[in-house]
């Protein structure tokens, strides 16, 4: 069942999501680099292994940390939060998939455009790029820009 993470009953309503899974933490990061087709950072709770059992996934795309904290989860996702951020849900036992903040968040515009259309009742073209990325890009050793 998932719940958003706001004062709301409506499950649809939120900055974020809360749901319950049954899957290992190994298997919850393959899925959402499937997902978003892109390498994530990990920061595993002090008891946690690639094998331990998740049940309970915080999710906030872009930048998690504010709307997370204090969130009882075995897993939080999110775009970005602070290392130190990191490190206090990390020992609270919490692990965390980072997914850069605009990868997390660019994933929606697909979704958004039918409904934003509909919004501007088609008075408008909505085009959401082919070739929008996220301008962060990791440099590996001797490789050229």
């Amino acid at each position: 069942m998932k719940k958003p993470l706001a004062n709301c009953d409506d499950p649809n309503v939120g900055a974020g999501r809360i749901f319950s899974t049954k899957i290992n933490l190994e298997n919850a990061i393959k899925a959402v680099q499937k997902h978003i087709g892109l390498d994530v950072h990990v920061a595993m709770g002090v008891e946690h292994s690639p094998a331990t059992n998740i049940e309970r996934v915080a999710v906030c795309a872009g930048s998690g940390a504010s709307l997370l904290r204090g969130v009882e989860a075995d897993l939080y996702i999110t775009g970005e939060m602070s290392h130190h951020d990191v490190l206090d849900a990390n020992h609270q036992n919490i692990s965390v998939i980072l997914c850069n903040h605009s990868n997390s968040e660019r994933g929606f515009l697909k979704t958004f455009k039918p409904k934003l259309v509909d919004m501007l009742n088609g008075q408008c073209e909505v085009i959401v790029s082919e070739s929008d990325e996220d301008p962060i890009k990791t440099h590996v050793n001797n490789e050229k820009c």
